[in-house]
C-alpha cells in the first residue's frame, strides 16, 4: 500500500483521512451517547 501511496504522490492523504474519519465516527458516537443519557436519565438514575 505505502508503495501505491508513494506512486501516486500522496504517501499520507489516505491515511489522515481515514484517521479524520474515524475520529469524526468516535465523536459522533460519543455524543449520540451523551445525548442518549439525557433523553432517557432512566438508564443511569445513580447518577445526579
Amino acid at each position: 500500500m505505502k508503495n501505491v501511496k508513494h506512486q501516486a504522490g500522496m504517501p499520507d492523504v489516505l491515511g489522515n483521512y481515514f484517521f479524520l474519519e474515524s475520529e469524526i465516527i468516535t465523536n459522533i458516537f460519543f455524543l449520540f451517547s451523551i445525548i442518549i443519557e439525557i433523553k432517557i436519565p432512566k438508564i443511569n438514575p445513580a447518577i445526579p
